[in-house]
């Protein structure tokens, strides 16, 4: 059997366990919206960051484009490699280039496979090695063509103020008209982009732009790096944690928010998602026992036919800020709980304080002192009932008591 226990500790044991019930169920329903909360920002998150990522490419490709239009109509590009001419052409390269530090060359190639290209110094601390040029080399004029010692690739290095410093020759195989390039400009009578591809000098990933010279067989092109694609992405994450990646259909890393090696392929997840079209989807999954968030979206009308983008942040970094509110909410809960204590007490002492009284009552009816016993005060109505009851019943074992006398 239960060990009786008084009103008071019965009434607060109830009240506790109320409390404690709603309570934990208003914590479950809170958690549960929080969850979605955190799951939709994400999601919003990243889907305004491939929005922003667009943006950054179309307005790339439209600063290419519009540069290859502009300059196509210059005087003596289709010049060969070896004319002393292409001194201009120099120069208006030069200065194209010097507006974006992102191209990394401006070149055209010619329909039997010379080639005459500057390249910005500045696009990479690597090209001074590659090219073993001087340090004051600011721009590299690469002349490729035949020479009576057979096929030939010179280097003119030049200065800042286009001043020749040096040159140097090497045996070359290179022929610009069979590059993919050359091949799909022919194929278009509008500027071409290609597939994100590793420049060999740079050893980065970038893109080419190219289209046929207007009124010539001789096609002008530019390469750009990734370089600023890389820092956009980097620029993107919301939390050290979160990764922002640029892939191709075979998983290969074309840009990311992180370094990357050239060849390094993309996590099997996000891969998967991409094979099983879960596209523009919020998904969840375990990476080194951690939860991760995780979207893939599609730039094919951006980029290329089939190069997409990749996010993925820690879940619990997305569902902290939700769970510390769940934990002031609980923490709040436990102080108004003790707070209310006094109240319960209060409460309760109204209500045992006239049973306590009813009690004495009983004791005065046992020693039959009836003429004391009266109403107790009181504003619970079954209490004042059980009183009245109490004095009713004790005059009528008064009454009894005198007619038996």
């Amino acid at each position: 059997m239960f060990r009786p226990i008084s009103i008071r500790v019965n009434i607060l044991t109830n009240f506790m366990i109320v409390i404690g019930l709603i309570a934990v169920s208003l914590l479950g329903m809170q958690y549960f919206f929080s969850k979605q909360l955190a799951m939709s920002a994400t999601h919003k998150n990243f889907v305004q960051t491939a929005r922003q990522v667009t943006q950054h490419i179309q307005a790339r490709d439209a600063l290419a484009k519009n540069m290859l239009y502009l300059t196509e109509f210059y005087p003596e590009l289709t010049l060969l490699p070896t004319d002393s001419r292409h001194r201009d052409t120099i120069k208006r390269f030069a200065v194209n280039m010097q507006r974006s530090v992102h191209i990394y060359a401006m070149y055209i190639g010619h329909p039997n496979g010379d080639f005459f290209e500057v390249v910005n110094m500045k696009s990479a601390a690597v090209l001074h090695a590659r090219f073993k040029a001087p340090l004051e080399t600011r721009w590299t004029i690469i002349k490729i063509f035949d020479s009576p010692q057979g096929r030939v690739r010179q280097f003119d290095f030049m200065n800042s103020a286009l001043q020749l410093i040096s040159t140097r020759s090497e045996s070359s195989e290179y022929r610009a008209n069979q590059r993919p390039w050359f091949q799909q400009a022919y194929q278009s009578d509008q500027v071409v982009r290609t597939d994100p591809y590793l420049f060999s000098n740079l050893q980065q990933k970038g893109i080419t732009y190219a289209q046929v010279i207007d009124g010539s067989q001789a096609v002008l092109a530019l390469d750009l790096t990734l370089q600023r694609l890389n820092d956009l992405l980097y620029e993107q994450k919301f939390d050290p944690s979160s990764q922002v990646v640029m892939f191709g259909r075979d998983g290969g890393i074309i840009a990311s928010s992180d370094p990357q090696t050239p060849d390094e392929k993309i996590n099997a997840f996000l891969t998967q998602a991409l094979e099983k079209d879960q596209k523009d989807h919020l998904l969840r999954y375990k990476e080194h026992g951690e939860d991760v968030f995780a979207m893939v979206t599609t730039l094919s009308n951006e980029i290329s036919a089939d190069t997409h983008l990749g996010f993925a942040i820690d879940a619990d970094v997305m569902l902290k800020p939700y769970f510390e509110k769940i934990f002031y909410s609980l923490a709040t809960a436990l102080i108004f709980l003790l707070l209310t204590m006094p109240l319960v007490f209060y409460t309760t002492a109204r209500i045992v304080r006239p049973i306590k009284v009813l009690m004495l009552q009983n004791d005065k009816i046992k020693a039959r002192h009836f003429d004391e016993v009266t109403p107790i005060k009181t504003h619970i109505a079954e209490l004042m009932d059980l009183s009245d009851s109490l004095v009713s019943m004790t005059k009528s074992i008064q009454a009894y008591q005198e007619a038996q006398a």
